[in-house]
């Protein structure tokens, strides 16, 4: 191990704890090594094992994991099987972790401040006032605007993508040697998520900070990354130079998840991968990927494929290894770019399904002291209106704040707008969800971008799913049944998951039930609020294909709200773009795509062919 090395971690497994039996592996015989100022990208399936690797260096792995195996050097000291206290007086000193969902870990009855003056009296000597300004620095350093009134908000008073940077400066209060990043930029916008990105090659560049950046979305793998490593059913399948592995790939399995990526400029949809990524398996002596692989043989189904240093900076696990290739251009058409007419003009029937006109929404209501003094609270949404028809996909975009989730929440009944009204197949939509028929509330179904906001820790997968069969469906027994797992098999889970919990699946799993629960009710409008946002590429390309389907057959409808760019651009039909709660553009996608403008709108698109440029 040389002496810039930060972090080593050799012949790592994490299995699951079985009194008897044979053992089940999470992680297998992981292997690598990063030295300070490097970022190593592990890319994979939800379930591969990505966050479990992440939770195993923090000595943190789950009720009923273990690690059987292997060795994890922090700065050369061996951390495995050492104590509790040592453990946490190492986490945020030399180690911390940016989690996947920073809101989960804020407390909402707690300042932002308070956050990190908890944060700063732990893991750092500094003085009081010195850690006020600490914290501030901190909140600037993320490109948060005005640090004294982030400082001085509760968290449910920030957005997605500025609590999320919150979570990023609270892990590096302690000035860790080693980061350790779980999809930080999940809920950040495309042009906060390039801010962020360079903020942190900056920082890490400066402070000589070793990362390891975990990520379904491998845009972010191929900007963060010197090396890209590939995980598939717990193993390190593939790991090579950022440059080497993107434009390469050698492993089939590396191959089609690069095919699984949108793309600004292409003109069709990504592929998804066959199948499904498989569990917890034994230490059975055969490829996991076998199963999935256009070019498996029989070895490949009786021999474990050891690792092949193919140069002294590319390790592969394969017996039938491709040749060096380029992306097959013979994908399907975009989804958009079908349901275009030659001059680019949508086809959409004249009567829309949903009417928004003159939209005000404000989070605050008007006080008696604002009302006699003559004030009003300001408004998140302003004079917001649009139509949608029937099997129509219109995407909203804009920044981190700009009100688009604010929209969907008003349409599904959780926020009374302040003015403006809405209608639904011809009649006036209430405000409140409780003061609406149980047709209107089965037919309007909303998706979260935070799956655990909507699925009860307590029911199992069949029970969450089951509950809108029964209640909008009215089905039971047998039916009930066969449309769960129907519906199960949609969203590509394996069966197995109808009897887990969302606390025992991934954040990749726990969306597809979700999605899943949300078309149970055959819905004639879905609200989709970054559903795609915690998927891995190829599920996503999985999952749009399947709406696109479901719209087809169903003739449903969708808004849908997404920070990238580019899965907009294949599935929306129109897009509107937000700028501060205001509509500064609408129209047809390519169109507006093509040739924005305004200001705004050319930003954000030249924000996201630049995030996209990192792939060639």
């Amino acid at each position: 191990m040389s002496a810039a090395c930060a972090l080593s971690v050799s012949s790592l497994s994490v299995r699951l704890s079985r009194p008897d039996g044979e053992p089940r592996f999470i992680l297998r015989d992981i292997g690598f090594a990063l030295d300070r100022g490097e970022t190593l990208g592990i890319v994979g399936e939800s379930g591969c094992g990505k966050s479990t690797l992440l939770a195993a260096m923090l000595g943190s792995i789950g009720k009923g994991l273990q690690i059987g195996t292997g060795s994890i050097r922090l700065d050369g000291r061996e951390i495995v099987g050492i104590d509790r206290q040592q453990l946490e007086h190492l986490r945020g000193r030399q180690i911390a972790l940016v989690p996947q969902n920073a809101a989960q870990t804020l407390t909402p009855s707690l300042t932002i401040g308070r956050h990190f003056e908890e944060q700063l009296a732990l893991k750092t000597d500094l003085p009081a006032a010195a850690r006020r300004e600490r914290a501030a620095e901190l909140v600037a350093t993320m490109r948060l605007p005005d640090p004294a009134a982030v400082l001085a908000r509760y968290p449910h008073q920030l957005s997605g993508g500025q609590q999320q940077r919150i979570g990023i400066a609270l892990a590096l209060a302690g000035q860790p040697s080693v980061l350790l990043l779980d999809e930080p930029t999940t809920a950040l916008d495309v042009t906060t998520k390039l801010a962020i990105l360079d903020l942190l090659r900056e920082i890490g560049a400066q402070e000589k900070l070793a990362m390891i950046y975990v990520s379904h979305d491998i845009g972010v793998i191929a900007c963060m990354s010197d090396r890209i490593g590939v995980v598939y059913a717990g193993e390190l399948v593939e790991e090579a130079q950022a440059l080497v592995l993107l434009n390469s790939p050698r492993h089939p399995y590396a191959a089609g998840l690069l095919a699984s990526v949108p793309r600004m400029e292409a003109q069709t949809m990504p592929e998804a991968l066959p199948g499904t990524p498989p569990g917890p398996r034994p230490a059975s002596a055969y490829c996991a990927f076998s199963p999935r692989c256009a070019r498996a043989t029989g070895l490949c189904r009786t021999q474990w494929p050891a690792q092949t240093q193919l140069t002294p900076e590319h390790r592969l696990a394969c017996h039938h290894p491709l040749e060096p290739f380029g992306l097959r251009p013979d994908r399907p058409a975009s989804i958009a770019t079908i349901r275009q007419t030659a001059n680019g003009a949508i086809q959409a029937p004249d009567i829309p399904l949903i009417t928004v006109e003159s939209l005000e929404i404000a989070y605050r209501k008007r006080s008696l002291a604002d009302f006699t003094r003559g004030r009003t609270p300001q408004a998140t949404v302003s004079d917001v209106s649009f139509t949608v028809a029937p099997g129509e996909v219109l995407g909203l975009i804009g920044e981190s704040g700009s009100g688009k989730s604010t929209i969907l929440r008003s349409i599904a009944g959780l926020l009374a707008p302040r003015h403006g009204e809405m209608r639904f197949a011809g009649q006036v939509l209430a405000d409140n969800v409780a003061c609406r028929s149980p047709d209107q509330r089965g037919r309007i179904q909303m998706i979260y971008q935070n799956p655990d906001d909507s699925l009860n820790p307590r029911q199992s997968v069949r029970q969450i799913i089951q509950r809108p069969l029964i209640w909008f469906r009215g089905l039971k027994g047998a039916e009930l049944d066969a449309e769960v797992k129907a519906l199960v098999d949609t969203v590509r889970l394996p069966a197995r998951h109808a009897e887990r919990r969302p606390g025992e699946l991934s954040g990749g799993e726990k969306q597809r039930v979700a999605i899943a629960r949300a078309l149970a009710a055959r819905p004639s409008l879905l609200l989709c609020d970054e559903i795609t946002s915690a998927l891995d590429v190829s599920v996503q390309a999985a999952i749009l294909g399947l709406l696109d389907e479901l719209r087809r057959e169903t003739n449903v409808a969708m808004l849908f709200v997404s920070h990238d760019m580019a899965v907009i651009r294949h599935i929306a039909d129109r897009i509107v773009i937000l700028q501060a709660g205001r509509i500064c553009e609408a129209g047809a996608t390519g169109t507006i795509m093509a040739h924005p403008s305004h200001p705004y709108s050319a930003s954000l698109i030249a924000a996201a062919c630049g995030y996209d440029a990192y792939f060639r």
